[in-house]
């Protein structure tokens, strides 16, 4: 597949209508191959790295010296972390060392492929999947704020509401005088 090819079908990974266009990280393709692809992905994240695991089992086109490519995407840096030689299909598993800390905590949609040991020959990339979830939307960050501003609202409110309530419980209200325009002031009677 030449690299026009390739570039033309990334907008098949386009998702919604303009202007609210997003990636469907699913559909991405990095990689086409005759290579057999990968099968059985896991992920998992522990402290500083992840690890990645895949069936190890050889059906068609695959060697056991094929070598595992892994490319982590952060879309939210519009960064992308790769290991060209992760680990041997034999192997069945890798770990990636993730050496920032916002590398590990942000967004994170990793896709793997293998190649030959020789370089020649490639497989089709799979996607593994998302870690850590998808940023909020500027929208959302609004909605979010504007509650969060409305709960501590409520809740001065209730505080004081919740101070003056047992005088009136108890049948005191407090008097107030209000001034008549000049005239004097009125008083309220118990």
């Amino acid at each position: 597949m030449c690299a026009l090819n390739l570039f033309k079908g990334q907008f098949y990974a386009l998702t919604g209508e303009y202007p609210n266009i997003w990636v469907d990280y699913a559909k991405v393709i990095l990689s086409k191959g005759q290579l057999e692809s990968a099968s059985g992905l896991k992920i998992s994240k522990g402290e500083n790295d992840l690890h990645l695991s895949w069936d190890s089992s050889i059906v068609e086109t695959a060697e056991n010296d094929n070598l595992s490519m892994v490319m982590i995407s952060h879309p939210g840096r519009k960064r992308a972390t790769s290991y060209l030689n992760a680990a041997r299909r034999a192997e069945g598993s890798c770990f990636l060392p993730l050496n920032q800390e916002w590398k590990i905590n942000e967004q994170m949609e990793i896709y793997v492929c293998f190649k030959s040991a020789n370089g020649a020959l490639i497989s089709d990339s799979s996607y593994v999947g998302n870690l850590n979830g998808f940023p909020k939307s500027k929208e959302a960050e609004a909605e979010e704020a504007n509650y969060h501003q409305l709960e501590a609202r409520y809740e001065l409110v209730a505080r004081d509401y919740g101070k003056k309530r047992p005088d009136f419980a108890e049948g005191n209200p407090r008097s107030q005088g209000f001034p008549l325009h000049g005239k004097g002031i009125l008083r309220f009677k118990k």
